[in-house]
């Protein structure tokens, strides 16, 4: 039987199976893709790591800021992926992007609005993010951040201690079988951590993280207590809201309503973001050369921080083991620009 390729029967061939050719073209990239999405580690909200310049913050800086992050080790193993994005006022995609719970940090500013301001310019921009957004506390932070640790991996004579009581610096307080446990169960559907090997590995990474927390939260709780008052953002959630809705609009006494809340729920006057104009170096003589705060964030136009504000969302309820890698964010920037927790 002559079975040799000519070039009449290679063109009849094509002439007649080429789209049995083409499907099964697709049919192997499907294959293929398949193959990877099923391997590939799928990332959940808490381990893509987002902050934002909001539109009146210069994030073109002298020091490249994604590098000092990693640098310092900012981040936990199971952070894997690091991103900014500069908001503009054209096309402010914050709330879209935050309706998926795409965000952690928020850099923005507090600056007053001109006397002679009218409409939106009365607004004092941070204020809008707190009144229109999900931003911490920083006390709420740090006590959630507290209770999470306690409650999640503290042994059970140190579990039961009001947290108040408890020295976060302290790592004996740990219990490795509850941090083994909380690992294995959340990180049960994850393909980095199949074999028993891969296990044991990522219990130590995991343990870790849990350690790292432990020293970031104490030393973030040592800030809130020491920091000068500057330093600090404070605001009661939907007081500007109201104060600038029509008198005449049904809008204003919702405003109070949930203003009052707030006040109720012992929010008055909170904490919602650090003044990063005022974290200075207090004492050069250690020789250890601090960055203003310039040098990382500033309001366009200007040559300083003044007016930049650092806030971040509370998505603690969509990533409850990672949503206090904003603490860690937090520090860095403090250690970066003060001596504030150098010794803590």
């Amino acid at each position: 039987m002559d079975n040799r390729i000519t070039k009449r029967r290679l063109s009849d061939f094509l002439s007649y199976e080429w789209i049995l050719m083409i499907v099964a073209i697709v049919a192997a990239i499907v294959v293929w893709e398949l193959a990877y999405t099923i391997g590939s580690v799928r990332l959940s909200v808490g381990q893509q790591f987002k902050f934002y310049y909001d539109e009146s913050i210069d994030g073109y800086t002298e020091d490249d800021f994604y590098s000092v992050l990693v640098g310092k080790n900012t981040f936990s193993y199971d952070v894997l992926e690091l991103n900014s994005e500069s908001l503009t006022s054209d096309y402010n995609v914050l709330s879209v992007r935050l309706s998926i719970q795409e965000g952690d940090i928020l850099i923005t500013d507090k600056v007053a609005p001109k006397d002679d301001a009218e409409g939106d310019e009365l607004y004092i921009r941070a204020k809008s993010m707190v009144d229109s957004y999900s931003i911490y506390t920083l006390e709420g932070m740090l006590s959630d951040a507290r209770t999470y640790l306690r409650d999640n991996f503290f042994t059970d004579a140190a579990k039961g201690k009001e947290l108040s009581a408890i020295n976060f610096s302290d790592l004996s307080q740990l219990d490795d079988a509850k941090i083994r446990a909380v690992f294995l169960d959340r990180m049960s559907k994850d393909n980095r951590f199949r074999s028993a090997e891969q296990k044991e590995e990522g219990f130590l990474l995991e343990k870790g993280r849990i350690q790292k927390l432990m020293q970031e939260v104490h030393a973030f709780g040592y800030f809130m207590d020491n920091a000068p008052e500057e330093c600090f953002f404070n605001y009661t959630k939907y007081e500007q809201s109201h104060e600038l809705e029509d008198a005449e609009s049904d809008n204003k006494e919702v405003y109070y309503n949930l203003k009052q809340r707030e006040i109720d729920a012992g929010r008055e006057n909170a904490k919602y973001g650090i003044n990063v104009e005022f974290l200075k170096d207090s004492d050069t003589s250690s020789g250890e050369q601090k960055k203003d705060p310039s040098a990382y964030f500033k309001v366009k136009g200007n040559s300083d921080a003044k007016d930049v504000v650092m806030m971040a969302f509370n998505f603690r309820e969509y990533q409850p083991h990672l949503q206090f890698e904003t603490i860690s964010f937090m520090n860095t920037v403090i250690r970066q620009c003060s001596d504030i927790i150098d010794n803590v």
